[in-house]
């Protein structure tokens, strides 16, 4: 369709009347650097998302790994903080594990809803010295007693395992209990 040159001329001239053309540009550049700005910020915050993920994820194996060098001993009544080391250094030598040294720290397993308890927590430098303890115990034809260790307990036999992660707590509570009753 072809158009008059009087509209041409009017619209054209609606556009340079009074800088209406330039006013226009300005803007347009404007809103054009805003919108840069903004995506730039877009794709900023995107890699923050990403970059935070990554951490979340790194975090979540660090916490894993921290859980694996780490052996429960359960059913020792103690006495006090150097009965713990003790405790661990008598199941050493039943067992027959060169471990002992290896360990970065032995203490009571302490639970936020519970301070009581009778279990020694051991944590190894290395998971593989956590894994020799363990195959040793696991070799073990009969469970280990209060009198191997020639220690005074209410229980009958102790119960040494990896340690368990939170949500596996309950489970390992119940197997506890059922130990204790001879099941």
């Amino acid at each position: 369709m072809l158009r008059s040159p009087s509209f041409r001329s009017e619209f054209s001239g609606l556009d340079t009347h009074r800088g209406g053309g330039l006013r226009t540009k300005q803007t347009f550049q404007l809103s054009w650097a805003a919108c840069c700005q903004l995506l730039k910020l877009s794709n900023r915050v995107t890699e923050v998302t990403v970059e935070n993920r990554h951490l979340r994820q790194e975090i979540d194996v660090l916490k894993q790994e921290r859980l694996q060098e780490e052996v429960l001993i359960q059913g020792i009544k103690l006495q006090g903080p150097e009965h713990n080391q003790e405790v661990f250094h008598k199941v050493c030598e039943v067992i027959g594990a060169d471990v002992a040294e290896n360990v970065k720290e032995v203490g009571p397993l302490i639970f936020k809803q519970n301070r009581k308890t009778d279990a020694v927590l051991v944590k190894f430098w290395r998971v593989s010295d956590k894994h020799q303890f363990i195959q040793r115990v696991r070799a073990l034809k009969r469970p280990i007693t209060p009198r191997d260790l020639n220690i005074k307990s209410l229980n009958k036999f102790f119960l040494i395992q990896d340690h368990l992660a939170p949500e596996k707590q309950r489970v390992h509570r119940m197997t506890w209990e059922l130990c204790k009753l001879g099941l």
